[in-house]
């Protein structure tokens, strides 16, 4: 477009006189768009029709510019009332339609709202179990930690956490924040100012639906601001029905009471931020503010765009204080304001409002950002240097682009002149010179360039952390740790999205082709559209990367869909003006209402939707609860382990501050408990107890470290690692089912800690047999009822040493391997790759396969790579080794099932028709004897037993525990020693025989409720064994006290072992008719 020059007044060659109009660079804005004024001011520089007053349809002021048509929400109005008229002859019942549809806007928002909360909320009764609030996943109840405390303080939000990640304590950067005190403030309402913990659970349980109502707000707002009220409302009724059960990030997943999460609130206050955002970009394409005013100080004509400017940045200061991630919002602007500032270069236009108004926004986020700067680091997750630093990037890169602009913008102008010149002189038309098109950009990119190049070589820590943060978000790739989460995984497909969304999506995104392809450069768009075209962009590959962001994209999707919306019914309108159809505004309303909504509100739709609201709590949460019960009630008090009185150091809702550049100092008598990260939260808000790692991930690899450790001597590495002093340490570890599961599949844990130790992977510990059968079609695999693939975990003999496995299956005692062997085949699958099937070529072979003897079993599968011992179960391919500092002091009145916390993998071939060899006496491999949901382990010095014995002989010294659990199976905790030349041995055991009663948390130790039901049986033959007929054994008893496992009294436990002949007529390792030794699964502790 050739630049247009005002000629009310002489220029002087290259000067900026008051004539030079540069922003009037061509009719704006497009007919039909919107309702122009004009208040008239002339600058020294910039001349005059600078501050261009602008209204939008729906906005205030606005009025009908003359020759144009009837916006749809005007037409359908004036056509209903008409036809009302004309059917009752009374023209009272035409104006009655005329006001009403005056206000339908607000009736249909008000309803909508009802309905989001109700769905949303109608089951809230599922959360409320024996009287008690619980809250589904891990974050909610730290929230629920955060908001007591800001009740107790309020408005402050905690300042540094001592209740976590042991033995430093933390400050949580994305809890204690705007959410909080919302919940907070709620709270003291309901409860008059004095609200009761229950209280403050229940306002939790109810704020992600109040806060999923509320969005149906910002989603009216921006649509209205973008197309009118119809777009609004069309936006209101898609989101209303949007997001199904489909996804854990679906809008209505995180909406619904009970996931009392910040996912909702991010997803409230996001929406507010981009409609702040284009609020002040109507205002700065509408007034037009310059450079030229500041000179002026012309405080009337910047008032507003800058105004809104700062509001603007206000909003996403607010949005980031509540979620410190929400630092990508900035990035999105920062690319929103580059393609700005080149669209309107490249279309004739200037992008000085826009670059103007977007520097403020930037500068005030970083300011306001400032005053709530949290750590001088660089992160992401805490209020740092990135948060405060990235904004005044943005202004100085925003005024670099106007700077630039006006630079060639003023090379454009010489050109322009010469060419006018020649042509008035000589007669020769000049085609228009103006590199503004193609130097524009490729100055912006260069820039760009140069500015990533310095950054990576002065402060290349920054700028990688910077570079994969922006990988991490939108770039479909997730980090090593992160893969382990399950709400920051990969969007498994695009179908999801329609499910989520139906034909909302589509029309969202052809509405962002549109904008973007064609209607952007042409210059037939305002920039409010190319800002949420980017943030449509932005917000969908997030949600590509990390599934749980679909809350995220419901916004932008719903508002540009009602948009889309709104612009079919316009063109349907001209359309059937032009042929002088009648009733076709009404046929085009209805028809986009169900394009838009019908696939929404299909039966299997609203099924999952109705469905959402009634999710509860889950197993999780109380599947623990009465082993954190424990921890609460039966261990000591913070502070007071041991002989340590310093209890009163650690109030549990006190106020406390690291030192600068430390951690913080723990009393005397702290203690941590270790865990997967998953549940500290929990053992921070049931337990009341102190986790060594928590949902943040901090601590998780230390705790993976220690979960993998084959030998205790590594664990214990850890265990120093992670105590802060002489009498402060990790007491405790608590493990569930899950975290030695290996089938994932199946909700196991297993798989996580590799992910955080470094050489380390899941092939190391387990491979995968999927099931296969022949049928008249061919060999097909084993699926589910839903469809799946089954597969089943085969555990390696790197797997029975890791200490999940030798705390939850063994509780520490030491495991012998069984004569059973796993066998399986490889095929090639789809795509040539090795796929490991359970055996079908062979009616002799099965999957599960027991031998009379060891010997027997290690003959099977010698030259056999696709053959082992053990994998099966609790049955490990060797020997594991007793532990000596854990004991088991607690098992959940939850039980995970037998076969559930077992091999349930498996058990769905066997359930699926393939032969994996269990008979009525194998079927028990697949058991887990003691399927408590959870453990509670001690960790002790342990008693030392020394003793005499016959020379260079095994000693094993074995005592029954009994577990007091409604239906739990006793064990029987064995550890091994050998004598030396002269027949000594000494070996150290954590259980004890005796005293366990006269010990408990007012003496700074633990009730321990797993207890023994007798002495040390110490005998040189394994337990469940009587010895070989003939032979002689030598066996002795022992108590050991609890105050010697406790360390509470040093001295030693002696024996000597008395000789005791077997006689040759009573053999007892008899086998049974199927050829299996009896004495195996005695050998179980």
């Amino acid at each position: 477009m050739r630049l247009m020059r005002c000629t009310s007044a002489p220029r002087t060659a290259r000067s900026r006189s008051a004539t030079d109009n540069r922003l009037d660079r061509g009719v704006w804005p497009p007919t039909g768009q919107s309702r122009v004024t004009t208040a008239t001011r002339v600058s020294p520089t910039r001349g005059p029709m600078h501050n261009t007053q602008v209204r939008f349809p729906g906005s205030p002021g606005y009025a009908q510019p003359e020759g144009r048509t009837m916006s749809a929400d005007e037409g359908l109005g004036s056509e209903l009332a008409d036809a009302r008229e004309r059917v009752t002859g009374d023209p009272r019942v035409g104006t009655a339609v005329d006001e009403f549809l005056d206000i339908y806007h607000l009736v249909v928002v008000g309803v909508a709202m009802v309905f989001v909360f109700w769905i949303r909320a109608r089951n809230w009764g599922e959360y409320v179990v024996d009287g008690e609030v619980l809250y589904s996943g891990n974050d909610p109840w730290y929230h629920y930690r955060m908001a007591q405390y800001t009740v107790e303080n309020f408005p402050n939000t905690m300042p540094y956490e001592v209740w976590t990640k042991f033995p430093t304590g933390t400050s949580v950067g994305q809890f204690g924040t705007l959410m909080d005190q919302v919940v907070a403030l709620g709270a003291l309402i309901v409860g008059l100012g004095s609200p009761d913990p229950e209280t403050v659970r229940m306002v939790l349980l109810f704020a992600p639906a109040v806060f999923g109502t509320l969005l149906v707000v910002p989603v009216f707002l921006v649509a209205r601001r973008l197309a009118g009220r119809t777009a609004g409302v069309l936006a209101v009724v898609t989101f209303a029905f949007a997001g199904t059960v489909t996804q854990g990030g679906s809008i209505l997943i995180k909406g619904v009471v009970g996931t009392s999460d910040h996912h909702i609130a991010e997803a409230l206050l996001a929406a507010l931020a981009a409609l702040a955002v284009i609020v002040a970009l109507q205002v700065a394409h509408r007034e037009k503010p310059v450079i030229e005013l500041l000179d002026d100080r012309d405080v009337a004509g910047l008032r507003r765009p800058l105004g809104y400017g700062a509001l603007a940045g206000a909003a996403i200061a607010i949005y980031m204080s509540m979620w410190p991630p929400a630092i990508y919002f900035v990035g999105l602007l920062g690319i929103y304001v580059t393609l700005q500032a080149i669209v309107s270069v490249a279309r004739g236009d200037h992008p000085e409002p826009v670059l103007i108004v977007m520097a403020v926004t930037f500068a005030v986020t970083g300011l306001l950002t400032l005053g709530t700067f949290d750590v001088v680091d660089v992160t992401s997750t805490k209020i740092s240097l990135i948060h405060v630093g990235l904004p005044v990037a943005g202004a100085v890169w925003s005024a670099g682009l106007l700077w630039l602009a006006r630079v060639v913008d003023t090379r454009d102008l010489a050109a322009t002149d010469a060419a006018t010149a020649i042509e008035e002189t000589m007669g020769v038309r000049v085609t228009d010179a103006r590199a503004s098109r193609i130097g524009y950009p490729l100055a912006v990119l260069g820039t760009l360039a140069g500015g990533a190049l310095v950054a990576k070589l002065v402060v290349p820590g920054v700028f990688s952390y910077s570079v994969s943060q922006f990988i991490r978000v939108v770039g479909f790739a997730a980090g090593q740790g992160s893969s382990t989460i399950g709400e920051v995984q990969p969007l498994p497909s695009a179908d999801v999205l329609f499910v989520a969304y139906g034909m909302a999506i589509i029309a969202a995104a052809g509405l962002v082709g549109w904008t973007l392809v064609w209607r952007a450069p042409s210059g037939q768009n305002r920039p409010e559209r190319l800002f949420v075209a980017v943030w449509f962009v932005f917000s969908l590959s997030m949600t590509f990367t990390q599934g749980r962001f679909m809350y995220y994209l419901a916004v932008p999707t719903v508002t540009l869909a009602g948009v889309a919306g709104a612009e079919i019914i316009d063109t349907v309108r001209d359309v059937g003006e032009e042929a002088s159809l009648s009733g076709y505004e009404v046929v085009s309303i209805a028809a986009v209402v169900v394009l838009l909504i019908g696939p929404l509100a299909v039966p299997p739709n609203v099924h999952s939707m109705t469905q959402g609201s009634n999710l509860g709590p889950g197993g999780g949460v109380q599947g623990w609860q009465s082993s954190l019960d424990y921890l609460n009630d039966e261990t000591p008090i913070e502070g007071a382990f041991g002989t340590a009185e310093n209890a009163d150091e650690l109030d549990y809702y006190g106020t406390y501050a690291a030192e600068a550049d430390s951690d913080y100092d723990y009393p005397e008598g702290s203690f941590g408990v270790l865990s997967w990260w998953d549940y500290g939260h929990w053992i921070t808000v049931l337990g009341e107890r102190i986790p060594t790692a928590n949902p943040f991930q901090e601590g998780a690899n230390s705790a993976a470290r220690f979960l993998l450790s084959s030998e205790e001597a590594e664990a214990e590495s850890v265990m120093e690692e992670l105590s802060d002093g002489e009498n402060a340490e990790t007491r405790y570890v608590a493990v569930d089912y899950k975290m030695a599961l290996a089938n994932s599949q199946y909700g196991g844990k297993f798989f996580a800690p590799p992910n955080f130790v470094d050489n380390k992977s899941q092939s190391d510990y387990r491979r995968f047999v999927q099931g296969v059968r022949q049928t008249d079609q061919g060999l097909r695999l084993v699926r589910d009822r839903n469809n799946r693939i089954i597969s089943g975990s085969i555990q390696k003999p790197e797997y029975y040493h890791t200490m999940p496995v030798r705390l939850y299956r063994y509780h520490g005692s030491m495991r012998e391997p069984a004569p059973v062997v796993v066998n399986w085949q490889q095929i090639g699958a789809g795509d040539g790759s090795p796929l490991n099937v359970n055996p079908y070529r062979s009616e002799n072979e099965s999957l599960i396969q027991w031998y009379p003897s060891m010997e027997a079993a290690q003959n099977a599968v010698r030259n056999d790579s696709t053959a082992q011992i053990g994998g099966i179960g609790a049955y490990p391919a060797d020997r594991v080794p007793a532990l000596e500092h854990y004991r088991l002091v607690n098992v959940s009145t939850r039980s995970a099932g037998q076969i559930g916390a077992s091999q349930p993998g498996i058990y769905q071939l066997y359930q699926g028709g393939v032969d994996i060899g269990l008979n009525q006496f194998t079927f028990r491999t697949l058991f887990e004897r003691n399927p408590a949901w959870t453990k509670i382990f001690e960790r002790v010095p342990g008693a030392t037993i020394q003793g005499e014995g016959p020379a260079n002989s095994a000693v094993y010294a074995t005592v029954e525990m009994d577990v007091p659990r409604e239906n739990a199976s006793s064990f029987r905790y064995t550890q091994r020693a050998e004598t030396d030349a002269q027949g000594d041995f000494e070996m150290t055991v954590p259980y004890a025989s005796t005293g366990t009663d006269e010990w408990g948390p007012d003496d700074g130790a633990t009730n321990v409720s797993v207890r023994a039901t007798g002495p040390y049986e110490i005998s040189t033959t394994r337990p469940g064994f009587g010895g070989q007929p003939g032979t002689t054994v030598y066996n002795a008893t022992a108590d050991v006290s609890n105050a010697k496992v406790i360390g509470r009294d040093d001295d030693p436990v002696t024996v000597t072992l008395e000789p005791h002949d077997i006689p040759v007529e009573t053999p007892e390792n008899a086998t049974d008719p199927s050829g299996n030794a009896t004495g195996v699964e005695n050998a179980t502790a």
